[in-house]
């Protein structure tokens, strides 16, 4: 599929902060193409929403590097990750991070991503929070706009349960949605920390909830 669209540079401006991130991303158009032609020949394709930029991604950027022990000289995991955007505005300042998408085309293009970035020490890996390995090496997983699905939300608990059984810390960034309250108070019991950033999206405020667990 990355062979399928095209892409182009963006410059994302990380909130209160001077970074800026320039990223590849997907052309929407040829994306949205893309999506219709497979639909066709196959009614089980799913829309790449992992080839979007979400506020919450961009939320979480800011959260770390506001907080940098959080995450400096730490091996850090991002699922679902997407373009991957948090992990590569930290990634002079972890020791290692590997990037993970469940889909297939979203990790192809986090490679594509991490040559462009040139980006040494970033790894890469196909996972689901379905089928996670019993060890997972990491200090720090980052989750960012995960829980979006109600359907979803019991699997992401037992996930985020078993990362927290390895002693792995677990930094949340997610919107403010209704239907994922109770997802959210669930996940408070381990909070040790929060934050709020504000992001502006399309025109619009959008804040957006950090949580550490531990």
């Amino acid at each position: 599929m990355t062979n399928s669209f095209t892409s182009s540079t963006v410059h994302i401006s990380i909130p209160n902060t001077s970074q800026v991130v320039t990223l590849l991303m997907p052309d929407e158009d040829s994306l949205r193409n893309w999506y219709y032609i497979n639909k066709k020949n196959n009614k089980h394709t799913l829309f790449p929403y992992w080839a979007k930029l979400w506020p919450s991604a961009i939320a979480l950027a800011s959260f770390l590097l506001n907080n940098i022990t959080l995450i400096k000289n730490k091996e850090v995991l991002e699922l679902a990750a997407g373009l991957g955007l948090p992990s590569f505005a930290i990634a002079e300042i972890a020791s290692k991070i590997t990037i993970s998408d469940y889909a297939a085309d979203a990790v192809a293009f986090l490679k594509k991503q991490s040559i462009f970035q040139q980006c040494k020490h970033i790894h890469f890996q196909q996972l689901s929070w379905h089928h996670l390995p019993e060890n997972i090496s990491a200090d720090v997983v980052l989750l960012s706009d995960v829980n979006y699905e109600p359907a979803e939300f019991g699997s992401l608990l037992m996930c985020i349960q078993q990362l927290l059984e390895q002693k792995i810390t677990i930094i949340l960034a997610t919107p403010q949605r209704l239907m994922a309250k109770e997802f959210v108070q669930q996940c408070l019991v381990y909070s040790t920390n929060n934050a709020q950033v504000t992001i502006t999206n399309n025109g619009k405020e959008e804040v957006i909830s950090i949580f550490v667990l531990q």
